[in-house]
């Protein structure tokens, strides 16, 4: 009797966390206009907030119970249980968290199902997946809400449950709860059964890391496929596509559970290669969460705090000064770099990236290399099909090169070491402790079109190619100055033919293609001797892109 009494009384009060949380939060939202437009408008930021709200009262909890009881965990992340993973356990998660997400794909878009039922299937998704960016419904539904919803209802409820009951009464009753949570009847019915194979999963791997990645896996998936259509797509014509999918899905799920039930706690000799590419995903992740919080920031300060003072809104309304916003940005974010890594990583930024000298040779090839690929550039963007076509282009360098010369010489020298830092120093760096080349440039190349281009086709190719060349001469020469100096060089060049073509009133003629063929040999000939010039000599040690921390040996 005293075990089920100390079970309630816990669930009662992980319970009565979340609905005060919660409960409390509404309320505040109401106080402010502001904050209640960003809430409504992004749910995503709602359960973060609450989220990171919970998981703080809960681990001050789990102390004080600690201290008056001395026999509960002290900690909240012992209770919940974080072993790591064999790579057949990722496998299986993978799959569990895959297959599921193609079943519910085949779910929304079946029109036999009623039509209620397909409206609580797409409302759950659409509002889960409402944001002002992109980002904010992939931290929100992908990483921190899975984060949140795993350690709350596997390792704390589920946990609370299987301690006093038989497991299979755990396993009804925790997929009980986690179905009244749910948003509409639909939803708690998938629910139920969803917490049935994560809570098998849990139960096997001893880990919530297991549930975790399928779960992020699963609303990672959803999201992106919302994002970019590929719900829509499937919904259109008869019912074959979704049934294939449905049933791919059912059968990802049945070879996950499998994979998961036989290799648990197995070792499986691959040397944790699944392990190794989730810690490089995660590192680059971070640093692109770190690079949205502080623009969108940024952004909000200056459009919506700085514009209400009289005297500076004027000028802060000019396009032509969105340039020092870029600038402030700039430097906030390096400094934030530099902080995190040095305090809980214990990494200089700077020598993570690798600033080593290059020769002034290396520096004037380079610098004629980035010449004569902004010429190349600026010809094609002026061909007149292509102006028509992809009037992005003129858009973009209207933007960054299109204004007065001082902003921009400030910005220049600014933003091209910052996104070099990002690209090259910490994204790509962190690929490549895990990852093949090509693939490291690709997902790098990916990367730079989502964060500035929102993946638009025409712009992402052309900054994918920018990013290979930019990758190459850092991979050749081991050093950020490379491919700061072919920045600098490129937008240089970006920014004196715009403004000579604009001065001079200077139409598109033969002189344009005569100047395509001399900058493309050059661009060929000068990679092709910067190749052949590259680093020879075995680099000295680097930190890792994935430093270990504090404390930890190296190596281990």
């Amino acid at each position: 009797m005293k075990n089920y009494i100390r079970m309630i009384v816990n669930l009662v009060l992980y319970l009565g966390v979340t609905f005060l949380v919660f409960w409390g939060v509404g309320i505040l939202k109401e106080q402010n206009e502001t904050f209640k437009r960003l809430l409504d408008d992004n749910p995503p930021v709602l359960l973060i907030i609450c989220a990171c709200i919970i998981y703080l009262i809960l681990t001050l909890l789990f102390q004080v119970r600690h201290k008056l009881t001395k026999s509960e965990p002290k900690r909240l992340l012992d209770a919940v249980g974080f072993r790591k993973l064999n790579d057949n356990e990722y496998v299986g998660s993978f799959l569990v968290g895959a297959g599921c997400a193609l079943f519910f794909f085949g779910l929304m878009t079946l029109s036999v199902l009623p039509e209620k039922t397909l409206y609580e299937l797409n409302n759950y998704v659409d509002v889960f997946s409402k944001s002002d960016a992109f980002v904010f419904a992939i931290l929100g539904a992908g990483v921190i809400g899975v984060l949140f919803e795993e350690v709350y209802f596997r390792g704390l409820v589920f946990g609370e449950l299987r301690r006093v009951l038989p497991l299979p009464v755990a396993f009804l009753a925790h997929a009980a709860v986690y179905a009244y949570f749910q948003p509409n009847l639909t939803i708690s019915i998938t629910g139920f059964f969803l917490a049935l194979f994560y809570s098998f999963m849990y139960v096997k791997t001893k880990s919530v890391w297991s549930t975790v990645t399928a779960a992020a896996t699963l609303n990672i998936t959803i999201v992106a496929a919302k994002e970019y259509g590929l719900i829509e797509a499937l919904g259109k014509g008869n019912d074959f596509m979704p049934v294939a999918v449905l049933v791919v899905g059912a059968i990802f799920v049945l070879l996950g559970l499998f994979r998961i039930s036989r290799f648990a706690g197995i070792e499986s000799g691959t040397g944790g290669k699944v392990e190794a590419y989730l810690k490089a995903i995660a590192a680059a992740g971070a640093y692109i969460a770190i690079y949205y919080a502080v623009l969108t920031s940024v952004i909000y300060i200056w459009t919506q705090v700085l514009t209400s003072y009289e005297p500076i809104r004027p000028w802060l309304n000019e396009s032509s000064n969105n340039l020092w916003a870029l600038v402030i940005n700039d430097i906030i974010a390096v400094a934030l770099y530099f902080f995190i890594l040095r305090r809980y990583r214990s990494v200089n930024l700077f020598e993570l990236c690798g600033f080593s000298r290059i020769s002034r040779s290396t520096v004037v090839q380079i610098a004629i290399l980035s010449i004569s690929m902004g010429l190349w550039v600026t010809s094609i963007a002026k061909i007149p099909y292509v102006e028509e076509t992809f009037p992005q282009f003129d858009t973009l360098f209207n933007s960054l090169v299109g204004g007065p010369l001082l902003p921009f010489i400030v910005f220049l020298l600014f933003h091209s070491v910052y996104k070099e830092i990002l690209f090259r120093g910490l994204i790509f760096n962190a690929f490549k402790t895990a990852m093949p080349l090509a693939v490291v440039f690709l997902l790098d190349a990916l990367v730079y079109g989502q964060l500035f281009f929102q993946w638009d086709p025409a712009l992402t190719i052309y900054g994918g190619m920018g990013t290979v060349i930019f990758g190459l001469l850092y991979l050749w020469y081991r050093s950020l100055w490379a491919p700061i100096v072919a920045q600098l060089g490129l937008f240089a060049t970006y920014y004196a033919a715009r403004h000579s073509i604009a001065a001079f009133e200077i139409e598109f003629n033969g002189a344009f293609y005569a100047v395509m063929v001399v900058s493309s040999a050059s661009v060929l000939f000068f990679m092709i001797r910067l190749w052949k010039k590259r680093t020879s000599a075995v680099p000295a040690p680097q930190p890792s892109a994935i430093p270990a921390k504090r404390g930890a040996r190296a190596g281990a």
